[in-house]
């Protein structure tokens, strides 16, 4: 299905929509989920979930989130699917994948921005940096540990899932304006 710029534009806005909402729920999942399964195994939880915190983070989210999530969807989704779609490549799976792989490519990114990051303060002897989330370190002078690296590892596949579905919400846009304009 060969598709109009409108349709295109509308069809990423829709996909930075629900990228911009995978990365809330995936962001804080953690953060209702640990206390959920403390509840659940008996644990006894010193403090419990705060709905205005969590609101709060929401419309940080919302504020600096949105205004970034849109036009990178916009500049990196549409000479992608422009090139895609000159290619034959115009198909549901297609774009799914297309999707996947640009999240993939960008959460790969971020990790070798760690990556390099860590590797400046690991040799600068006058620095150091390191970080623990709930009780573990992640991050030992700089660099991640393996835990840190095993939750960059799980932070590239949900980029990458959350590609995906930005690709199948693109698409299914596009799809029914498409088909709403030929019954026109």
């Amino acid at each position: 299905m060969t598709t109009s710029a409108r349709t295109k534009i509308f069809g990423l806005l829709a996909a930075a929509l629900v990228a911009w909402v995978l990365t809330v729920v995936f962001d804080l999942a953690p953060m209702v989920l640990v206390p959920l399964t403390d509840r659940i195994f008996g644990a006894e939880i010193q403090t419990g979930i705060d709905p205005v915190q969590l609101g709060n983070i929401v419309t940080l989210y919302a504020a600096f989130g949105l205004p970034i999530a849109v036009p990178f969807v916009l500049i990196a989704g549409y000479p992608v699917w422009k090139r895609s779609e000159s290619r034959g490549r115009t198909h549901k799976r297609d774009a799914i994948w297309l999707g996947a792989t640009v999240g993939l490519l960008l959460g790969l990114a971020f990790a070798a921005y760690i990556f390099v990051y860590g590797l400046q303060t690991m040799a600068d002897q006058d620095s150091s940096f390191n970080s623990w989330s709930y009780g573990y370190q992640m991050t030992a002078d700089g660099m991640p540990t393996a835990l840190g690296w095993m939750f960059q590892v799980l932070d590239i596949a949900l980029t990458a899932v959350t590609g995906a579905a930005a690709g199948l919400t693109a698409w299914t846009v596009a799809s029914l304006m498409e088909a709403r304009r030929r019954l026109a």
